[in-house]
């Protein structure tokens, strides 16, 4: 009888779990990352000092080998950080349909890696990111949204991922665990949180539907 590797059994969680959400399987998002018809530029913000900056080195690393020539990586010091207007660092910019409106935060490690990957595969037009039918049209909205790497914060976030590819959304999703002084400003605990700050909205839970954010 054979027995089951370690890393197998947890991609078959993995898919499961993406299942489950409606998203690509593990082998179909690879795939894509390595078919991506247009460059995809990344901008990585340096700061040495967090835990999470050796993450995004080794996360570099494996997006190079997985997308080859395709994704280019701009690496910037900390004190870019005004130019892009960050709540913290280190931080990965994606560009592409995003036009660097679309920012990871922190420790991105597990099922929120895997939603850096996904991004760049959109940003890529390698799969297909469906424009929502929103009335009004959000304009000019900062959208701060502080995760770990659960369930319930990737079902908010891929609500919420089309809104930096298709309007003038800054969509900023922040792991909380290193940057916890942040989330605190909000009543409550738990997340995914999911803050909106021209609206001085937030809301603590899954966001199952965008117009609730631009009332």
């Amino acid at each position: 009888m054979s027995s089951i590797k370690i890393e197998d059994l947890e991609a078959i969680v993995m898919n499961m779990i993406l299942a489950t959400i409606g998203l690509p399987t593990l082998s179909e998002l690879e795939k894509a990352l390595n078919r991506i018809p247009d460059s995809v530029e990344l901008t990585y913000i340096e700061n040495t000092n967090k835990k999470s900056h050796e993450f995004y080195n080794e996360l570099i690393k494996r997006i190079k080998t997985m997308c080859k020539d395709k994704v280019r990586i701009r690496r910037l010091p900390l004190s870019h950080v005004t130019k892009y207007d960050l709540p913290s660092t280190p931080a990965l910019v994606v560009h592409g349909i995003f036009n660097g409106r679309l920012r990871y935060i922190g420790l991105m490690e597990d099922l929120m890696e895997y939603m850096i990957k996904l991004s760049i595969a959109y940003a890529g037009k390698s799969l297909e990111l469906k424009k929502p039918k929103l009335h009004p049209q959000p304009t000019n909205i900062t959208i701060d949204l502080y995760v770990v790497p659960g369930v319930p914060c990737i079902r908010t976030l891929k609500i919420l991922l089309p809104l930096p590819a298709y309007f003038n959304v800054v969509l900023n999703v922040i792991d909380v665990r290193e940057n916890s002084e942040l989330a605190r400003k909000y009543p409550g605990s738990g997340v995914p949180l999911t803050v909106v700050r021209e609206k001085n909205y937030f809301k603590r839970g899954v966001i199952t539907n965008v117009d609730q954010l631009l009332k």
